[in-house]
């Protein structure tokens, strides 16, 4: 009988999520955001074997593949509906992590129906970029550790490695995998002492390790920079523009007399400049001995984007934009925004969350993994943008935003505990 009801609320879940996919594809379909060129003809990529400098070759082969059947106009409606079917394909996966961790129906309930039917999400699925399958990929991902956690099959191990690789693939910006799944390792040979399980597993994070290491190299035959896009050379750039890191550089590099030059003109343009002049190898040197130079001024422009960003919204939906009245769409998706989370509150509810489970553990002794190991991709995802790519976060954020949905089930579980624990006291 609860099997049947779980089921029947699983099945309102993804019918919901279902409608109010296609209500909004169908609402707003004439706009839908592309992420340059080199997806849009990826198809090169099958053809000549080549390596794309600015992007990882997932999502272009996703592209590509798709473009085999169909062309434009049809190819990016194509797209579109495999991210939205993929997504309602997560929901099942999700609601398995989410009573998992909560071991709660009404609380795994909520949190599944919050994410399904999460308008910020949805709407990124419509979006011929990255972020869509980022964040369904981290739900796979947690489902095949949480699999291998019950079960200790080590097909899940060999499958949770892959989509780490694949998810890298698809977005470097996710590297931050690879330490978190070491950590993990970690926990399982020194807390569960389960050497054989470590040594496996060890096994195929190096394995993905050294695929990962394999393409960057393939990049540096192309750029000289060991990495697998030029990517984070130029959003390394821009921060240290943006935060005035570059007004007093030293003067070591002929790209710092370059600056001079630059008068009333975005860091975009400037750093397509100097790499056209000087390549990427001498660009990234200046950036790498600015750092190291001038390290304590970095550490205080990542400070001030920290408090910047304390007054904006965590959740941006993708095609969000402030000044545009256009269509019915369009206003529906700021009305959409309003109901969001700032990112002071994101850090009070992060620190309140690491609070609580250092509490459990000095009081029980137990460390809780799965909870913990969501704060710590939420944190390192999080670093990733603040160290890195600040102009970038409503987009970074996106593959997280599910992480954070399931970290609020964690703790209404806790308060549900606590408000239980509290009853039964006072009835004594």
């Amino acid at each position: 009988m609860k099997n049947i009801k779980e089921k029947f609320h699983l099945q309102i879940i993804i019918g919901t999520s279902l409608c109010m996919s296609l209500f909004f594809y169908f609402l707003s379909n004439h706009y839908f955001l592309d992420d340059g060129p080199s997806y849009r003809n990826a198809k090169n990529l099958i053809e000549d074997a080549s390596f794309d400098i600015g992007r990882t070759p997932v999502y272009p082969l996703i592209i590509a593949s798709v473009r085999l059947f169909c062309e434009d106009p049809y190819l990016t409606h194509i797209i579109v509906f495999i991210q939205i079917a993929i997504f309602i394909l997560s929901i099942p996966f999700f609601r398995y992590i989410a009573f998992t961790i909560a071991q709660s129906d009404k609380i795994s309930f909520c949190t599944t129906l919050l994410y399904a039917c999460c308008p910020h999400i949805i709407y990124w699925n419509r979006c011929t970029m990255t972020e869509s399958l980022a964040a369904t990929g981290l739900i796979f991902f947690l489902y095949y550790i949480i699999r291998y956690l019950h079960t200790n099959k080590y097909q899940y191990i060999m499958k949770f490695h892959i989509l780490i690789f694949f998810l890298i693939m698809l977005r470097p910006s996710l590297l931050y995998l690879i330490p978190i799944i070491i950590i993990f390792w970690g926990y399982i040979l020194i807390v569960k002492k389960k050497i054989v399980d470590f040594s496996k597993g060890i096994f195929f994070t190096i394995v993905s390790i050294l695929l990962i290491l394999g393409y960057a190299t393939g990049i540096k035959k192309e750029i000289n920079v060991l990495s697998l896009t030029n990517v984070s050379i130029i959003n390394q750039y821009i921060l240290f523009s943006q935060s005035g890191l570059l007004d007093n550089v030293v003067r070591l590099s002929p790209v710092s007399f370059e600056l001079d030059n630059f008068n009333e003109i975005q860091p975009e343009e400037e750093i397509a400049i100097l790499t056209s002049k000087y390549g990427y190898k001498i660009i990234n040197d200046f950036l790498q001995s600015e750092l190291k130079y001038n390290f304590k001024g970095y550490l205080l422009a990542v400070f001030s984007n920290l408090q910047q960003a304390g007054k904006k919204l965590v959740f941006i939906p993708g095609g969000f934009q402030e000044n545009d009245n256009s269509s019915i769409g369009e206003f529906l998706l700021k009305s959409i925004v309003a109901i969001n989370l700032f990112f002071l509150q994101l850090y009070v509810f992060l620190l309140f969350y690491v609070i609580i489970f250092i509490y459990i553990y000095l009081k029980n002794r137990k460390l809780l993994l799965l909870p913990v190991l969501l704060w710590m991709i939420v944190c390192a995802n999080l670093a990733v943008i603040f160290l890195g790519a600040y102009g970038q976060y409503s987009r970074l954020m996106v593959p997280v935003y599910p992480i954070i949905i399931l970290m609020f089930g964690v703790l209404a579980c806790f308060i549900k505990v606590k408000i239980q624990s509290s009853i039964v006291y006072n009835r004594k």
